[in-house]
């Protein structure tokens, strides 16, 4: 499903906005997000739990006993 384009390998489009996610070697071939602001918007739209706790974190006091 990967093509190729002036050299660079692209694996497939963004899941969130759906530009072309450029292969990198540290990153696995199933990435489906093209940059970090994608990745996260993916990751709480998978994972809706995420933004309860990056809220809580966010709380003054928060992690206090």
């Amino acid at each position: 499903m990967s093509a190729s384009v002036n050299g660079q390998r692209y694996l497939r489009d963004c899941a969130v906005c759906g530009a072309p996610v450029p292969a990198r070697p540290h990153q696995d071939d199933s990435a489906r997000a093209c940059k970090p602001s994608c990745a996260r918007v993916l990751a709480v739209r998978e994972h809706p739990e995420i933004n309860v706790v990056a809220a809580r974190e966010l709380l003054p006091g928060a992690g206090e006993s």
